[in-house]
C-alpha cells in the first residue's frame, strides 16, 4: 500500500517541477519521520551529490501509478458512487 514516505515523495517531486527542478535530495529525520529536509536542485548543485539525488520525473512517474491527482480522485469516487447505485438499483428490481 501507499505509505507516508511515498505520499511525501511525490509531494515533493511535484513541488520540484512546479519550482523548474530536475529533482531534489530527500532526507526523513529519524525520531520526527514525517518531517524531511528537502534540497532542490540537479546533479553537482551545492548540497546535492549524485548519491543522493532523486529524479522528480521518476517519482512522479511511478507513484502516479497509485496516488492519483485530486481530480482523478474525483472521477474514481463519481465513478464508484455511480456503480453502487446501479447495484442497489439492479437489486431493488
Amino acid at each position: 500500500g501507499v505509505t507516508i514516505v511515498d505520499a511525501m515523495l511525490l509531494h515533493t517531486a511535484l513541488k520540484a517541477k512546479e519550482k523548474g527542478h530536475e529533482g531534489f535530495t530527500f532526507m526523513r529525520y529519524t525520531k520526527v519521520p514525517q518531517l524531511a529536509q528537502v534540497r532542490f536542485g540537479k546533479i553537482g548543485d551545492p548540497g546535492i551529490p549524485a548519491s543522493f539525488f532523486i529524479n522528480a520525473d521518476q517519482v512522479i512517474a511511478e507513484l502516479s501509478k497509485v496516488i492519483p491527482t485530486p481530480d482523478e480522485a474525483k472521477i474514481r469516487k463519481a465513478t464508484r458512487e455511480k456503480q453502487e447505485k446501479q447495484q442497489k438499483k439492479e437489486k431493488a428490481n
